[in-house]
């Protein structure tokens, strides 16, 4: 192409950078708005599972459960599960 439109190229060199970085920013934005999603999820799971587990030391407390019991509802019914979703979580906020 001879040189005498040479802001054509220019322009549409621009316009294909444009168009990428467009898509990427978008990609991002997806990106985070899913992390943010997913920490909401885990953050949620871990209130329930401490709400549960209030309940179980509760139910206890008021006579309803043996501490036998309580023992093994806590160590093996929640201990497990809170440590994975803390652990989960850990990894989302440390990929902010």
């Amino acid at each position: 192409m001879p040189d005498y439109f040479p802001n054509l190229e220019c322009d549409r060199k621009t316009r294909i950078f444009d168009c990428q970085a467009s898509t990427f920013i978008e990609q991002l934005r997806k990106s985070a708005d899913n992390l943010e999603a997913e920490q909401e999820r885990h953050e949620n799971g871990i209130k329930a599972l401490t709400e549960e587990r209030q309940w179980v030391i509760t139910q206890a407390r008021n006579g309803n459960l043996t501490a036998a019991d309580m023992e093994y509802q806590l160590r093996d019914n929640f201990a497990g599960s809170q440590s994975e979703l803390c652990t989960m979580l850990s990894v989302i906020c440390n990929e902010r």
